[in-house]
């Protein structure tokens, strides 16, 4: 198995065992998630559909909401850290930056630290694991 799935089945599991064991919600989590500068109040009702459709089940739905906003987060961060988040793409024209671009600023590592930002970038822009 490779690691990237290690990862997540721990993940999985811990938030399960949160789940049977406590009242974890998705206003719960999303409290902690809008402590931080990177998801301003604007997509606070996104990312609290997203959490619910996770915690309901609905992975598909919870996917389609919850990525987008990693990612335009990380932008913020971008944006916070007066880093572009813009780039040239293959045509001239300037288009933002996707998960991978992001995760290999090295802003983004200072930021984040090294273990984070390698797990983000397994998770969710390595082809060779969900490369969601």
């Amino acid at each position: 198995m490779p690691h990237c799935k290690k990862q997540n089945l721990f993940l999985y599991r811990s938030i399960e065992y949160l789940r049977r064991t406590s009242t974890i919600t998705a206003d719960t989590i999303l409290s902690v998630i809008t402590e931080s500068p990177i998801f301003p109040a604007a997509r606070h009702a996104l990312l609290r559909e997203g959490i619910q459709a996770h915690l309901d089940g609905d992975h598909t739905k919870a996917i389609h909401v919850i990525i987008p906003q990693i990612e335009q987060g990380l932008r913020e961060l971008l944006t916070l850290t007066g880093t572009a988040i813009l780039k040239t793409g293959r045509n001239g024209m300037t288009q933002y930056k996707n998960h991978n671009d992001i995760l290999r600023e090295p802003i983004i590592k200072t930021s984040l630290g090294d273990d984070l930002r390698l797990y983000l970038l397994t998770f969710l822009a390595d082809e060779r694991c969900h490369n969601l």
